[in-house]
């Protein structure tokens, strides 16, 4: 029978971090790897396609830690793009960060700003007009 390389439940990807940190704790001697959840409702329109995607991949891409992120019942890696899309979360699906690693509180105040924020650095206000398109007079 074929056994999936990656575990595909919640549950599943909990017990493989906790057995993951036990293992670290007892190789290393360390005891304080911090391992942060938060669930948040996607707020955007159109859900978390590839901008939005790309922009949290990119957001997360300097912080040294390991992010999993969970939407129903799919996992996928915080660091890839495509495997962010596959979970195909829209408006208002609960997606809930798993961050795990030295940098998980200063990655989750990252990701809490881009949903606070409704991801603006994505979508251009009409209040700004450095990211407004450029209106042409009338001749």
């Amino acid at each position: 029978m074929f056994k999936a390389k990656h575990p595909t439940t919640f549950r599943d990807m909990q017990t493989k971090i906790i057995r993951s940190q036990k293992r670290n704790q007892a190789e290393d001697g360390a005891t304080n790897v911090p391992t942060l959840y938060q669930t948040f409702a996607v707020n955007l329109e159109n859900g978390l396609h590839a901008r939005p995607c790309a922009l949290l991949v990119k957001t997360l891409r300097p912080f040294h830690c390991r992010v999993d992120v969970e939407a129903k019942g799919a996992l996928a890696s915080g660091h890839s793009i495509m495997s962010l899309m596959v979970l195909a979360a829209s408006y208002q699906t609960k997606v809930t960060f798993i961050m795990t690693g030295e940098d998980a509180a200063q990655a989750l105040t990252a990701v809490q700003r881009l949903f606070y924020t409704h991801f603006e650095d994505v979508y251009p206000t009409a209040t700004d007009p450095a990211r407004t398109a450029p209106v042409l007079s009338k001749t």
